[in-house]
């Protein structure tokens, strides 16, 4: 094992098993005051997998004490971000930066309302370790989280799930009406057959599907670097998933990246991680090891880990022969009916395993060109429902979505709108050789000038020109403070042309370091909360507009309300739009 202090996804590999109070020390540095530490606000994040860490922990350990602390950590992040039957929005750490996976034109606030598999992913195991420390604990609440598991579960397919080409893609773009991106999460993707979000057979399907560029399987396909990024995580959680699906061709390619990828660099995890996990079957469980092998034919002989110490125990483990299915067990020489070994053995014990030689079931793979997204539509709206595409070549076509539906495919580098309401309208590029998705420019809005609804700061009193932070008077009347002491709650009124549902976000200037909230209250009704992340230090001049909510109006005057939750902003307008 490696000396370096563990993350939060080596501990969930293998760290958890082969140095379990290393592993407890490493999670319990990242909390603070009962919670997870909190970076300043970009999007990214990585709080969702410590549960799925923490589980693995409890079940090496069997400490009690352990479980009720790392229970009341993940109830406080689970209480923190709690989407009522929605997905929730951010991005793993591992897609950073977001230059080589998101759009260019994406702001911060935009980052923040991207849906990632890979948070959604990780908060369904989170919701369902929590359901299981429930239950150890003797607390009701496990019913409840496994509801919300199950309902997010589907979400997940519902929304990530591409069945042309049976995989996961990787996040939801857009403010409004998102839409799918082109890329394909493959370390995300290799966690849903894991932990139980595909079903049996698009667990299958997205394992024997996911193709491998020079190097291995790439963490996200296509990016914007032809080569991508080779991680020996991606390699190891897809020869996990391809043993959990009982893929034996799949679980060879991925030893075979990952043993090159080893040879060049350390790594104190993955390698533990495919053998122990994926080819000696260990599954940590909180009564005690499951061992469910699976071996590929080709991998004939003895295989023996020794030295493992599990609570009280050391164990000596050998599997013997090849195949998924168990034909004996011996402990120190005596048969016994499973493969299980009970958490409350003790001492040192030799157990064999001895496998039936059952063929598995082998396929090939297909190699994937290296591969970059298409070039972004430049667009060029003549009128506001006429558009030409600048950069139009031949062999791309463009898929063009409206409110988030996809209505037809482009040949040419024309395009117009029919049809009346507000229209979303984002145009998706498309090569045709390799078949490759890029990404929409900027979502196009083409609506009646009567449901888009602009409300200047100048507009609204009582007013507070920020004097202090912006010198020239003339410039300063333009903004109104919210701050602590400052317009805490800043009401103003909205004269809706009908009633229904309306986008709304602000325009502001935040020149602190910190990520500025602030709750919506729509005719004494919390509607939710926006989101205005830093623009420029010391810089209240330049604008940026918040994350978007939907709110509903009715028909004539609302009472919409800015309840200050923390950090200064300068309100530049407010911005509405009828959905």
């Amino acid at each position: 094992m490696s000396q370096s202090v563990p993350s939060v996804d080596e501990i969930f590999l293998s760290t958890a098993i082969l140095a379990p109070a290393k592993s407890m020390e490493t999670l319990r540095h990242m909390v603070v005051d009962g919670r997870l530490s909190q970076q300043a606000p970009t999007g990214f994040s990585d709080n969702y997998s410590w549960g799925a860490a923490a589980w693995e922990v409890y079940c090496a350990t069997g400490d009690k004490k352990w479980l009720r602390e790392a229970y009341g950590i993940i109830i406080s992040t689970l209480n923190a971000d709690r989407p009522a039957g929605q997905l929730v929005q951010g991005i793993p750490s591992y897609m950073a930066p977001a230059k080589d996976h998101f759009p260019v034109w994406m702001e911060t606030s935009d980052l923040m309302q991207v849906r990632s598999l890979g948070i959604n992913v990780w908060r369904f195991r989170t919701l369902r370790v929590a359901a299981d420390m429930a239950d150890q604990l003797g607390l009701p609440t496990a019913v409840s989280l496994r509801q919300e598991a199950t309902r997010l579960r589907n979400l997940i397919n519902d929304n990530f799930w591409d069945p042309a080409l049976s995989r996961y893609k990787a996040y939801l773009y857009g403010n409004m009406y998102p839409i799918l991106s082109g890329c394909t999460d493959n370390l995300a993707g290799a966690l849903c057959p894991i932990f139980g979000i595909a079903t049996p057979e698009m667990g299958a399907a997205c394992i024997k599907s996911t193709d491998a560029i020079s190097g291995g399987i790439p963490l996200i396909y296509p990016s914007s670097r032809p080569e991508g990024t080779i991680s020996s995580q991606v390699q190891a959680l897809h020869g996990l998933a391809a043993s959990t699906v009982r893929d034996a061709s799949s679980v060879c390619r991925a030893l075979g990246s990952l043993w090159a990828i080893c040879l060049e660099e350390e790594d104190p995890a993955s390698w533990p991680a495919l053998l122990l996990r994926g080819i000696m079957g260990i599954s940590l469980k909180p009564d005690g090891i499951n061992i469910s092998p699976f071996v590929p034919n080709g991998f004939h002989g003895d295989k023996h880990l020794s030295g493992l110490r599990y609570r009280d125990a050391v164990i000596n483990l050998t599997v013997s022969g090849t195949g998924d299915r168990v034909a004996s067990v011996e402990i120190d020489g005596e048969p016994s009916a499973s493969a299980f070994i009970p958490a409350s053995l003790d001492g040192e014990h030799d157990i064999t395993v001895t496998m039936s030689g059952n063929t598995l079931p082998q396929h090939s793979h297909n190699q994937a060109p290296e591969a970059t997204f298409p070039p972004m539509p430049k667009l060029y709206w003549s009128t506001d429902r006429t558009a030409t595409i600048l950069n139009h070549t031949a062999g791309t076509s463009y898929d063009v979505y409206i409110n988030g539906v996809l209505t037809e495919t482009l040949s040419t580098g024309q395009y117009t709108v029919t049809g009346g309401g507000t229209q979303i309208i984002d145009i998706v590029p498309i090569t045709e050789n390799p078949a490759v998705r890029g990404f929409s420019p900027r979502s196009h809005i083409c609506a009646s000038r009567d449901d888009i609804i602009s409300i200047p700061a100048t507009s609204i009193t009582p007013r507070r020109s920020p004097l202090h932070l912006i010198k020239n008077r003339d410039i300063a009347t333009r903004y109104i403070e919210l701050a602590a002491r400052h317009n805490t709650r800043l009401t103003f009124y909205v004269n809706a042309p009908s009633s229904g549902d309306y986008f709304l976000d602000i325009t502001y200037s935040n020149g602190t370091t910190e990520t500025a909230l602030r709750s919506v209250e729509v005719n004494s009704s919390i509607a939710g909360t926006i989101v205005c992340p830093p623009v420029r230090h010391n810089d209240w001049i330049s604008t940026r507009r918040s994350t978007t909510l939907t709110v509903p109006l009715r028909e004539g005057s609302n009472k919409l309300s800015l309840y200050y939750i923390n950090s200064t902003i300068l309100l530049n307008g407010i911005n509405l739009l009828k959905k």
